[in-house]
């Protein structure tokens, strides 16, 4: 992997807080990046902790609006993220290992889609639906140009452009789309 793609990499990590500010990148050091990555997890003053932290308290003042099994899955996200990152004996007791925060990162995806489907489902299409809905779309479009143009700088145009590709459209999770696309066109 090119050094210029790992910093980019690493930039990513630290503007979205999913490891602590002043990290050394993985262009300097990968293991100290992935450590740094997988203590993360555990903390819920960084990244995805503070995130599921942050719905929690939301469901909590809105519960008079959310049905009470929506509500319940937005206040158990954090403690069933948690739960599904047993700690690891051995060398770095209390990190998991990446093949340990994969499924839970998996689960993790699964129970928010449930939790944007349930959304979809169940609100009421009003002025707040259609606020909630742009949010979401406004934030979504606001992370992939930060990324995008984070990694663009990274990219060699040469021998990892399809690797480069293939990472852009996994992140954005729009692999299907493109696939779809593209054979319509050949």
């Amino acid at each position: 992997v090119p050094a210029a793609l790992l910093a980019a990499l690493s930039r990513l990590a630290q503007a979205q807080a999913l490891v602590s500010a002043g990290t050394p990148g993985a262009e300097r050091s990968t293991a100290v990046l992935e450590r740094s990555l997988l203590a993360g997890l555990r903390d819920r003053q960084l990244g995805i902790g503070l995130n599921l932290q942050a719905l929690a308290r939301s469901a909590d003042a809105l519960r008079d609006r959310l049905s009470s099994e929506h509500a319940g899955l937005l206040r158990r996200l954090g403690d069933d993220f948690a739960a599904a990152l047993p700690a690891a004996a051995g060398e770095q007791p209390g990190l998991p290992s990446v093949a340990q925060a994969m499924p839970a990162l998996q689960q993790l995806t699964l129970q928010l889609a449930a939790v944007t489907g349930a959304q979809t489902d169940r609100m009421t299409r009003d002025h707040g639906w259609r606020l909630l809905s742009v949010g979401r779309l406004i934030e979504r479009l606001a992370g992939m140009a930060d990324t995008l143009a984070t990694l663009l700088d990274a990219i060699d145009p040469g021998a990892g452009a399809v690797a480069a590709t293939e990472l852009l459209l996994e992140l954005f999770d729009s692999s299907i789309t493109f696939r779809a696309h593209s054979q319509r066109h050949e």
